[in-house]
């Protein structure tokens, strides 16, 4: 045991005097700094893995938070620019005054496009339809066509559908036109699949920010905790150079390169598995009616962005915690 306890005490003033050396020489002090880095990443590997994990975790929320929001806003802009609302007209009806009708809600400032279906394009449709019961087209052949004007229309802001609502409901050349046992679609299940969309792309939003904060916040105390203990196995190098003079900035550089180290094993492992599970989630979304492929293609094409983005991260979270563990010990333990 005594041995060995001599042999580190002469190792540790081995690494002072070579580190003190290096104080002069910036390119050889960031060397230095880098290798004893990776020396203490090395001897507390288990405490190393344990932050690095917890940092894969917050940089992995980080990400999904960021790709869920997009990919549901591209679902919702899909939706919309699809979306149209139906409006019912009386089966008997001339196609000049349906038209006319057409044309004056074509006119309004958030109507996008009308299109018009009349009872003979209608009942083909509902024949074509594989969902009918068949029985029931075969009787459609024999029954007289009572299928009413549609109306499809297309509004910029499917959120936003006030003005044709009132306009249809008030303007004469459209309200006496109105088939009164059919409601228009505006209130139906098409507005309800907007709304939900739009409450959870907020709610998707919300928590996601919140759980990033909280997890990079979780990450930033076990790299601290993890720095700690490492300036606690070199607490006496650490005195003795600060006994030769040796300036905080020197002292703390080689635990900032140990955090550093994590956030950059942190963010390689995140950005591996995060592409992986892309990937292969992907196809199960889009059978979902999910808008992946937008967000997908922007992902595989600018990779490195993504990638580079994470290491920043990474090594940003690892700088601030080393910077404080080092910053507490030094404050409280004073020359």
């Amino acid at each position: 045991m005594a041995r060995r306890k001599v042999k580190k005490t002469a190792e540790d003033k081995r690494n002072l005097k070579a580190l003190t050396k290096t104080q002069s020489r910036p390119m050889l002090q960031l060397s230095r700094q880098m290798k004893y880095g990776i020396k203490s990443f090395l001897r507390n590997s288990w405490l190393s893995l344990a932050a690095t994990f917890v940092m894969i975790m917050a940089l992995m929320i980080v990400v999904v938070a960021l790709i869920s929001r997009d990919i549901l806003n591209n679902t919702l802009t899909d939706i919309r620019d699809n979306l149209t609302f139906s409006v019912f007209l009386e089966h008997d009806l001339t196609r000049d005054r349906v038209e006319l009708a057409a044309e004056r809600v074509r006119d309004l400032d958030t109507v996008r496009t009308v299109a018009l279906i009349s009872p003979e394009e209608a009942m083909e449709l509902y024949r074509l339809d594989p969902q009918n019961d068949q029985a029931m087209i075969d009787a459609s052949f024999e029954a007289q066509n009572r299928f009413p004007w549609i109306m499809h229309i297309q509004v910029y802001d499917p959120q936003d559908t006030d003005e044709v609502e009132l306009f249809i409901r008030t303007d004469p050349s459209v309200r006496g036109l109105l088939d009164e046992s059919r409601p228009p679609s505006f209130e139906g299940e098409k507005r309800e699949i907007i709304d939900n969309i739009a409450r959870t792309t907020s709610f998707v939003e919300r928590v996601g920010l919140a759980a990033s904060l909280l997890f990079i916040g979780v990450a930033i105390l076990i790299v601290f905790n993890t720095i700690r203990m490492a300036i606690f196995n070199r607490r006496e190098e650490i005195y003795m150079m600060r006994l030769v003079g040796a300036s905080h900035g020197f002292i703390r550089g080689p635990f900032i390169m140990e955090a550093m180290i994590y956030g950059v094993l942190a963010a390689v492992a995140t950005s591996l598995l995060a592409f992986s599970l892309f990937r292969g989630l992907r196809g199960y979304l889009e059978d979902y009616g999910v808008t992946v492929g937008p967000t997908y293609d922007f992902a595989y094409q600018y990779w490195w962005a993504i990638a580079l983005g994470l290491l920043l991260l990474g090594v940003f979270i690892g700088i601030i915690a080393a910077h404080l563990a080092v910053r507490r010990y030094l404050k409280l333990n004073p020359r």
